[in-house]
């Protein structure tokens, strides 16, 4: 539901995390990585590629850094 409403209304989309996130908590189930990696650890927002989410990649050090364009947090994983 988050991706659906991203567009439209992005501060349901903060929502829809921040309940994902509590739920997961709540009753100590994992998040899956796959999921994990599309969530902004600072500003709670789902990431979409080229709409709030820049992705780059580094030789030098080996790595994908994905950038948040809403709040700027960068996380790196490696390749």
């Amino acid at each position: 539901m988050a991706e659906s409403n991203l567009k439209k209304h992005p501060e349901r989309t903060r929502r829809y995390v921040e309940l994902a996130k509590r739920l997961s908590s709540k009753y100590n189930v994992s998040i899956p990585p796959e999921l994990k990696k599309r969530f902004c650890r600072k500003c709670d927002m789902f990431l979409v590629p080229g709409h709030n989410l820049s992705v780059r990649t580094d030789s030098k050090t080996k790595t994908i850094i994905y950038t948040c364009l809403e709040c700027g947090a960068k996380r790196r994983y490696g390749y």
